[in-house]
């Protein structure tokens, strides 16, 4: 099901681990390849069947999630949540998200969702007044 089709109220997330560079330094290509992996893992993990997570660069991912009477602080944290789970090598520190949440009706307004809204939802969404 892709996100246009997935019934019900919907949010956009863009999750940006803005740690890829420094994992790479720090432990090395592959691990920090396997964090990302992880962390795609852990945010699929956190979101409902009808959702839908795309990886938009080395480090950050964008998503579409139904909201089902949840509110967007309610979201941001779970989403926090999972990456902070994901185990790195205890010589780096954990990983710290910017996480950016907002209704679907509402992502054209914050600049940082515009690609998201162009990966996940090609048709535009319409402004309701």
């Amino acid at each position: 099901m892709t996100p246009r089709q997935a019934r019900g109220e919907r949010a956009l997330a863009l999750v940006e681990l803005c740690a890829f560079e420094r994992l790479r330094r720090g432990a090395g290509q592959l691990v920090a390849e396997r964090i990302v992996a992880e962390t795609e893992r852990r945010l699929r993990s956190a979101l409902r069947p009808d959702d839908a997570v795309v990886r938009l660069g080395d480090d950050v991912f964008a998503i579409s999630m139904v909201i089902g009477g949840t509110d967007l602080e309610t979201l941001e944290r779970r989403l926090c949540r999972a990456v902070a789970t994901v185990p790195v090598p205890q010589r780096l520190e954990r990983l710290r998200p910017r996480v950016v949440v907002a209704h679907v009706a509402d992502a054209h307004l914050i600049p940082e969702l515009a690609d998201v809204e162009r990966r996940l939802l090609p048709i535009p969404v319409p402004v309701i007044a």
